[in-house]
């Protein structure tokens, strides 16, 4: 019901385990009703109403009953309900997005499309398995999440919805060509049932891998053509996100004043609908603009606000994302005790997760700060800590970049002939793999 009533013109339809997240801390609405708690969680999610349901099966009848609750309204209201047999799905679906409609008073010409029968409806189990694979997915533990998915498809082999997924987390732990290949199963799916929206998330999911390979010019085409596809079929959700992961694409590829717009666009967006834990990324990458601009306060303010909200969601890589820019930013106003104590608090929350991209970047700004100090052997140790990572993740880019920067640190330290064969090494990553180009604006 939530993915048809999504396809709605302006509706805004929030990630239901990232609610899901926020509702399970304690300091959400702890002394409060049930509906006061879901409405305090659905304010950090930009979920104005939460429609909750149950259902009753006896054999092979089975009832279905919803109500929502709404910000301001004041109490519980009734949405509806719909009963029939089980093998009567679909229609039973039918009829409650209708009624769902009438109570969101959105655009009510959406219409419900069945799924063919070679899709069919995932069944309970296999849904099981999948919201605990995404549950995994949040603390960072993407082989777990990878093996659940994994079950959920085993259990109902055209539930598409995991293969997608085990993509994203594959992409995570730079396992490229099962991420790929995953990737390939999805958009086959998305044009067997002419799903655009299939279509948009797996167009978005290549833009990340290529991201992560560092193989910016690629990522970009592949969220350039995302947008595309869901601009005319008003997916604002999905939007907000594409522009906010092309945002930080644009700025490794130099091209800072379109990054700004692409990130400006993601806040207006999520802030329009009020979804306050989807700004920590755009706030993340505005901090990260501003900061190429020298506004280091400005910069700050921004991340500040990203860690607060990554900290409310309980998301442990976006806690040590901020705490990593925060870091880099004091570090670059040559508050150095205070660059220590973020990075420190960054290592602590992306050590206990697979995300191996993130870490590497912490590194080389950890690296960066160190060449500002002139601490040689903490440079060394922080770069080659990046080289591994790049290998084990067969990222030729960061690799080299690793390299160019162990170089400087020796040529600072009058050591020619070590800088020399830092050169030859990154210089052999590059040629090795002839479409990669040094990023713009690196050393």
């Amino acid at each position: 019901l939530g993915r048809a009533v999504s396809k709605a013109r302006g509706a805004y339809v929030a990630d239901k385990d990232q609610f899901a997240a926020v509702l399970a801390r304690e300091e959400i609405g702890a002394d409060a009703s049930h509906g006061e708690r879901l409405l305090a969680a659905g304010r950090l999610v930009g979920a104005a109403t939460i429609v909750e349901g149950r259902f009753r099966r006896s054999d092979d009848a089975v009832e279905i009953e919803t109500w929502m609750h709404r910000a301001g309204a004041g109490g519980v209201q009734e949405v509806g309900r719909a009963q029939g047999p089980l093998s009567g799905l679909m229609e039973i679906q039918a009829q409650l997005l209708e009624q769902l409609l009438r109570g969101l008073d959105v655009d009510a010409e959406t219409e419900f499309e069945p799924a063919p029968p070679s899709a069919g409806q995932p069944s309970l189990a296999a849904q099981k398995k999948f919201v605990l694979a995404r549950q995994a997915y949040l603390q960072g533990d993407y082989e777990s999440a990878i093996g659940l998915a994994g079950e959920a498809v085993e259990l109902d082999p055209e539930f598409v919805e995991p293969v997608g997924f085990i993509g994203v987390c594959c992409a995570r732990l730079g396992r490229y060509d099962e991420a790929a290949e995953q990737y390939r199963r999805c958009e086959s799916a998305a044009q067997r049932r002419n799903d655009q929206r299939l279509l948009v998330e797996t167009q978005a999911n290549m833009g990340v891998m290529h991201y992560f390979k560092g193989e910016y010019a690629q990522a970009h085409d592949y969220y350039q053509a995302a947008a595309r596809t869901a601009e005319p079929i008003g997916l604002t959700c999905e939007l907000a996100q594409i522009h906010n992961n092309l945002g930080f694409v644009l700025v490794r590829l130099g091209r800072r004043a379109e990054a700004e717009v692409a990130f400006l666009r993601s806040i207006e967006t999520h802030k329009a609908y009020g979804a306050l834990v989807s700004l920590v990324g755009p706030y993340n990458g505005m901090g990260n603009v501003l900061l190429d601009q020298q506004r280091h306060e400005e910069a700050r303010g921004y991340y500040r606000r990203a860690l607060a909200l990554a900290q409310e969601s309980a998301d442990r890589v976006n806690v040590g994302a901020s705490h990593m820019y925060l870091g880099r930013c004091a570090a670059l106003q040559g508050r150095f005790a205070d660059a220590k104590h973020e990075f420190a608090m960054a290592l602590n929350a992306m050590e206990e997760t697979s995300f191996w991209h993130g870490l590497a970047r912490l590194y080389e700004y950890m690296a960066d700060m160190n060449l500002q100090l002139g601490n040689l052997s903490e440079i060394e140790r922080c770069a080659d800590k990046r080289i591994e990572l790049a290998r084990r993740h067969s990222n030729r880019r960061t690799e080299e970049a690793a390299w160019l920067q162990k170089a400087e640190a020796y040529r600072r330290a009058d050591r020619a002939e070590d800088a020399a064969a830092c050169l030859a090494k990154a210089g052999a990553c590059n040629d090795s793999n002839p479409t990669l180009k040094p990023e713009a604006g690196s050393t």
